[in-house]
């Protein structure tokens, strides 16, 4: 049996954390066996440069020599680590180098959807980031723009995979019409996620619709979410706080449309995009990172409806749309759907990985 030793944030919540703590615990095949390595920082959520820094240096200390010690105990074949870039690509390097010196083929899981905007421009960053890049056997990435950008880029030798996240989809959903007037933001209250544009928007719709808004945030964006609701507060747009992510999907269940206006520059895979997708809810979003590969139905035309970036007129129009609108939308229930059970459940995406390892293991 081949090993894959895989380098993944086992004590924290996340984006990443979620994703590789899944598969982990998932993904089954009696070829390969998984054996994780916690690579996360300890560090608070709301930690400083410095703070980041340090606890960065101190965790790249504690995960290379957990490499090393499952490298003397087992055979490893592959380290399959992950990375959400920035100043993480010093670890990205040293982990790299690791492998090349004990010739161990290595994949980079690149988490995070701006890599052509890190590599163009200028700074520490872009070193790290290229540096990384060029110790790699493979290099996963989850946008088709990252994946068109680094092909093209001669510096990497790498094999570029375009490798997206993945989703447990129910066979044979049934679309049932919508109305449309139920609207929901689900996750952290972020401005770069456009969530005061998303809250105006609403407003400006002429028809009657409610906006159920789900997550946290800090004092200073709630009360400016507030502030902007003004009158509207509690009747057309709806504070709920930070759900369980079994309670949020649950709530998913009940709108009618999920709206990710987002310009959020480290913007790379939405999972709520998926859950949405697959429980055939329609989404409203911008073109960031993977997202536009999302919202792509597998006929090339748009499977939900893209907005531009910071622009409130734009959701309005969508929202609008829809409700004048209601069968051409609920077609756009139903291509999402086939999108995200052809193209990310969780069985085809495995089989992605698999396919991966398996050409590593024959190089």
């Amino acid at each position: 049996m081949k090993k894959v030793l895989l380098l993944i944030p086992l004590h924290r919540t996340g984006g990443i954390a979620s994703w590789g703590q899944k598969f982990y615990q998932t993904y089954q095949n009696s070829d390969i066996k998984l054996i994780a390595v916690d690579n996360a920082p300890n560090r608070s959520n709301k930690a400083g440069m410095l703070e980041r820094i340090i606890s960065g240096l101190v965790a790249t200390k504690r995960i290379l020599r957990s490499i090393r010690e499952q490298s003397n105990k087992n055979t490893i074949d592959i380290i399959h680590t992950t990375t959400s870039g920035s100043i993480g690509s010093y670890r990205d390097i040293l982990i790299g180098r690791f492998c090349k010196q004990r010739k161990i083929k290595s994949i980079l899981h690149c988490h995070y959807g701006n890599i052509s905007n890190v590599l163009e421009s200028r700074g520490v960053i872009r070193f790290l980031t290229l540096k990384a890049l060029s110790y790699y056997d493979q290099i996963w990435v989850l946008d088709r723009k990252s994946f068109d950008y680094l092909k093209n880029l001669n510096r990497i030798n790498g094999d570029i995979k375009l490798i997206p996240n993945s989703i447990e989809v129910n066979d044979n959903l049934k679309i049932t019409p919508k109305a449309f007037r139920n609207i929901a933001f689900i996750g952290n209250l972020i401005p770069d996620k456009g969530i005061f544009e998303l809250v105006e928007a609403v407003k400006r719709v002429k028809h009657y619709v409610r906006l159920h808004i789900v997550g946290d945030g800090t004092p200073e964006v709630i009360n400016n979410i507030k502030k902007i609701a003004g009158e509207d507060l509690n009747s057309k747009i709806i504070l709920y706080g930070r759900l369980s992510n079994r309670k949020a999907v649950m709530f998913m269940k009940s709108i009618d449309i999920l709206a990710l206006p987002t310009y959020m520059r480290a913007e790379a895979f939405p999972i709520s995009i998926l859950e949405a997708m697959s429980i055939g809810k329609l989404v409203i979003s911008t073109k960031r990172a993977a997202i536009q590969d999302m919202l792509t139905g597998l006929d090339g035309s748009p499977c939900g409806i893209f907005v531009r970036e910071q622009n409130i007129d734009d959701i309005a129009n969508a929202i609008t749309w829809c409700i004048e609108n209601t069968p051409k939308a609920d077609l756009l229930c139903s291509k999402a759907y086939e999108k995200v059970y052809n193209s990310y459940r969780i069985e085809v995406v495995y089989n992605l990985y698999t396919a991966c390892y398996q050409e590593l293991l024959k190089a």
